[in-house]
């Protein structure tokens, strides 16, 4: 995002004890701000997987005739140390698209 530039995962392969991920390059300054708006951290359940995710950003668009958006940063809303369904541990993973 700094470079005004996107990368789109394509493929990922865990193979042995590497990972290739295959991705997509594309150069556009207006989709490069929609980017934390699109990425997002998980928290899953140790025991029933359920899973509650949380973006790290936000696109707020305006309500006039003008191409009014605002982009903010995410509010913090996780779903606490233990899982509301079962009351276990939550793992956390990501950052993902």
């Amino acid at each position: 995002a700094k470079y005004g530039r996107e990368a789109h995962a394509l493929l990922c392969c865990s193979i042995d004890y590497y990972v290739r991920v295959f991705v997509r390059i594309s150069d556009s300054l207006a989709r490069v701000k929609y980017h934390a708006s699109k990425t997002a951290v998980v928290h899953q359940c140790w025991q029933c997987e359920s899973f509650f995710l949380q973006t790290l950003g936000e696109a707020v668009v305006g309500e006039d005739v003008k191409d009014n958006q605002r982009f903010k940063l995410a509010r913090v809303a996780t779903p606490g140390e233990v899982c509301p369904e079962c009351q276990n541990r939550l793992k956390l993973g990501g950052p993902f698209h």
